[in-house]
């Protein structure tokens, strides 16, 4: 009885106290209301709006995709299905963000697994240290390696299927690459003038590059030959127009300028050796092909440009997949993504290829391990094309996280709460964006020991699984098998 008056004498503080003691009939109402009876109170309770309020949650769990595809768990102990494809969605570009050592490449790879259950989705990865070498072998898969000398190489002059003279969006994407290759400087004058100067020597390349067949009924048919990136620099060795008039002394050097800068990008050097000849990556028609691009990294400049000429050829070659009538969806992986965003003009190329695939009904999700240099305008429209985001750990870059996507204090708070045992789970705050609104919850991901061995990036733990397929003739998934089972 004591404890029922103190009860009762705190509860009077609410604002229109609906609260009351039973004392006879308490068996039905202790039933309905007992855990997990799914019973209803039967009073009713009539309280002002503003009282009533308080007593509503302001918060609950995700109930995530409704297609189960990856399945994790949330704190609650609840499952929580994630379709990287999810139809509600306006498109389906994704961003993970995840310190070094976080498991952000880890719950990449899980995903990719689970999506490709889906035989009508296909993916493609730009990596930098083969850390999806076995979930590729495992699945199939192809593992090409990208740098000069490898016999690879990609010619940003290269037209769609069936053109014979460039669109204005592969102007702009040309004009993107070269801005790579010779940044300008802080003169945002002079930066506009050789714009002006590279846009004219792209038109006047191409032109050069394109000639008229006559045909045997009198018709007239445009034909492409072919240009690269040396013809390019022999056009502004030699530019004379600029915008329908002749050029000036000083907008000539400043061509000449620019033409001796990218000497260094054609050629034999080892730049040109892989962006001034034809192209040549092989085409693969497996559901998982992974484009190593370590190899690029060891020249300064060519690893943000072949990320560029990769991502490129990846579009236009789903774009002639899709004129084919192939049907399938495709996701582009492009991890390491944050030595694109570094630049200025790869930034806006990365930008303009997440708003060009919504319309392949395909994905394009960026990988990185630090938002320090994913600022400015191009940032902030990546993040607008985006619906699909995972946060994992990362240190020091608190005030980034808040600022690049724009969380409150509430959600910052669980960002820091972020956490998990290494070999056993891994916490990430996932949610996706949905009719303009943000829905989403701290999702756990605990791998099974297959998935555990399969995607492990860990020294150590991966020298190990390499070892041990080597052993059983390149057979990943017989060496995964054995190692989750405890056989070695």
């Amino acid at each position: 009885e004591g404890r029922i008056a103190q009860a009762m004498s705190a509860l009077a503080k609410v604002p229109g106290n609906p609260f009351r003691v039973l004392r006879n009939g308490l068996l039905t109402p202790w039933l309905n209301l007992a855990p997990l009876s799914g019973g209803l109170a039967e009073e009713r309770v009539y309280l002002l709006e503003t009282n009533a309020a308080h007593f509503f949650p302001t918060t609950g769990a995700w109930r995530g995709s409704p297609r189960p595809v990856a399945l994790f768990q949330n704190r609650q102990g609840a499952l929580v299905y994630v379709d990287p494809f999810d139809k509600r969605l306006r498109n389906y570009n994704g961003i993970v963000v995840g310190g070094s050592g976080s498991g952000k490449t880890f719950a990449v790879q899980y995903l990719i697994s689970e999506l490709l259950r889906d035989d009508s989705v296909s993916v493609v990865i730009l990596d930098r240290g083969k850390n999806y070498q076995a979930l590729v072998e495992a699945f199939g898969g192809a593992m090409v390696e990208i740098r000069p000398g490898a016999g690879t190489s990609v010619n940003p002059f290269d037209l769609d299927e069936g053109e014979v003279e460039p669109s204005p969006e592969k102007k702009g994407d040309l004009l993107k690459i070269l801005r790579a290759m010779v940044p300008p400087g802080e003169d945002k004058t002079e930066e506009a003038v050789e714009n002006a100067i590279l846009e004219a020597a792209i038109e006047q390349t191409y032109k050069r590059a394109t000639t008229v067949d006559l045909l045997p009924d009198g018709r007239e048919e445009k034909r492409y030959l072919g240009a690269r990136l040396s013809d390019l620099v022999k056009t502004l060795l030699t530019l004379d127009e600029l915008g329908g008039r002749s050029i000036s002394p000083s907008e000539k050097e400043v061509a000449r300028s620019l033409a001796l800068r990218l000497q260094s990008w054609t050629g034999d050097s080892p730049m040109g050796s892989f962006v001034d000849r034809p192209t040549s990556v092989p085409v693969s028609s497996a559901r998982v092909v992974c484009y190593e691009l370590e190899g690029l990294d060891a020249y300064e400049g060519l690893d943000v440009v072949g990320t560029m000429l990769m991502a490129g050829l990846i579009w236009k070659r789903a774009l002639e997949g899709k004129r084919r009538g192939e049907e399938r969806r495709i996701l582009v992986v492009l991890d390491e993504a944050w030595k694109v965003f570094k630049n200025r003009y790869a930034a806006n190329l990365v930008e303009e290829l997440y708003r060009r695939f919504r319309h392949l009904g395909g994905g394009i999700w960026s990988i990185t391990q630090s938002l320090q240099d994913f600022q400015g305008e191009s940032a902030g429209r990546i993040v607008q094309n985006t619906t699909w985001f995972f946060l994992l750990r990362v240190q020091g870059e608190d005030d980034y996280v808040q600022q690049v996507f724009h969380l409150p204090d509430r959600a910052m708070a669980v960002f820091r709460s972020l956490g998990g045992v290494r070999g056993k789970f891994s916490e990430l705050m996932v949610w996706s964006v949905r009719d303009d609104q943000k829905e989403g919850d701290v999702l756990q991901l605990w791998p099974t020991p297959y998935d555990y061995w399969l995607f492990t990036s860990a020294q150590e733990e991966a020298a190990k699984r390499r070892k041990l397929a080597e052993a059983y003739g390149g057979d990943v998934l017989r060496a995964v098998r054995d190692l989750a089972e405890g056989r070695v």
